[in-house]
């Protein structure tokens, strides 16, 4: 029997700090953002839009205004970082940075 996936809300996914730290440490540095946003349509229903912002023809990327950088949302995933690295690298498929290896052939 196989494990059924759980999801996150796209509300927690944003105030967590999953959002900000995905785009801080991958997507700007590419020129690129990945962009959430959520609200109520004219008749009350909760509207999303998921998509990616494309500036990759920016010399820098991308660059948050530092009045929205979060630290308290960046220390915190940092820590769960950090939490799961020795137990990434004990399973042999990770480097030194508990990222996943990639088997060239």
């Amino acid at each position: 029997m196989s494990q059924e996936l759980k999801h996150m809300s796209e509300e927690e996914f944003r105030n967590e700090g999953f959002l900000q730290e995905v785009n801080r440490k991958f997507f700007h540095p590419l020129g690129l953002a990945l962009a959430l946003e959520l609200g109520k349509d004219k008749d009350g229903d909760i509207r999303k839009y998921w998509g990616i912002i494309d500036c990759r023809e920016d010399p820098e990327g991308m660059f948050f205004d530092q009045e929205i950088l979060d630290p308290a949302k960046a220390d915190r995933i940092e820590s769960l970082l950090k939490s799961k690295l020795a137990n990434r690298i004990a399973t042999k498929e990770c480097n030194d940075d508990g990222i996943q290896e990639i088997n060239k052939k």
